[in-house]
């Protein structure tokens, strides 16, 4: 049997209609993509087997970012290899070189990068550690980009929600909404990753209505909008982006996705 590639989410966004010099609006192409770990466990489907696969559908796709996860050093090696003119950054999850990444690759043609950091999701955000049952560390590698062409900063955030504790997905969720407002501030700002979590989830509901943590209303001001929804091209492809290598649909419980927030200005 042979191997196959997991699903992955792509869209085109209109951050804050930022213009080109000749005016027309200019687009940004986005992905995001749960790549799977590098374990020998996956024998037909091992990172081996099928990472052209993966680089093939990234190149195809012809984005300008794009955020994976799941992703250990030799993985985030190989696809950097095949995307040289990309810069990428991200911290492991157990430190600084240890652990699954959610690296984030950009086009150095287009952006400059300005900063990056990773934050971890828990209550102590700028160490390593796990919190409110997540039976694994979880983190945020986010960057301030400028765009090159017309002088826009723009934000983006990479995230992969624990797998198993609902309450550590709601908390990571409102944890993102403050974090996001913290560092990003009116700029427009772009999140993806796999959140483990279906779209009538509390997580997701918290991030597309921007409850803060400890407040009963909603910030409308800090919700993102569903990039499914608001990008140029039509989505296509199952709702969900689980599949276990199988041959069936993806899973429509766990959701890899993009979400977008324009500038306030």
């Amino acid at each position: 049997m042979p191997a196959r590639p997991l699903p992955c989410a792509v869209v085109i966004l209109l951050l804050a209609c930022p213009v080109s010099a000749e005016g027309e609006p200019t687009g940004l192409r986005v992905m995001t993509y749960n790549i799977r770990y590098e374990t020998n466990r996956d024998g037909v489907n091992h990172w081996d087997l099928r990472k052209h696969l993966v680089i093939g559908a990234i190149r195809f796709h012809r984005v300008e970012v794009f955020g994976i996860q799941e992703a250990m050093a030799g993985q985030v090696g190989a696809i950097a290899e095949a995307f040289p003119d990309f810069g990428h950054f991200g911290s492991g999850r157990d430190g600084q070189a240890g652990g699954e990444r959610c690296t984030i690759f950009y086009s150095r043609d287009r952006f400059e990068l300005v900063r990056e950091a990773t934050f971890w999701l828990s209550r102590n955000p700028d160490r390593p550690g796990a919190d409110w049952g997540a039976k694994l560390r979880r983190i945020c590698t986010w960057g301030e980009f400028k765009d090159k062409g017309t002088g826009r900063a723009f934000f983006v955030f990479n995230t992969h929600f624990d797998h198993q504790s609902e309450a550590a997905r709601v908390e990571s969720a409102k944890l993102l909404v403050a974090k996001i407002q913290e560092i990003a501030g009116a700029n427009p700002a772009v999140l993806m990753g796999d959140l483990n979590c279906g779209f009538d989830s509390f997580p997701y509901r918290t991030l597309t209505t921007g409850v803060e943590p400890g407040t009963p209303r909603p910030r409308h001001d800090l919700a993102l909008r569903d990039a499914s929804v608001i990008c140029e091209e039509a989505p296509y492809g199952p709702p969900g982006t689980f599949a276990g290598f199988g041959n069936g649909s993806a899973r429509a419980g766990s959701m890899t996705t993009c979400g977008a927030r324009e500038t306030s200005s």
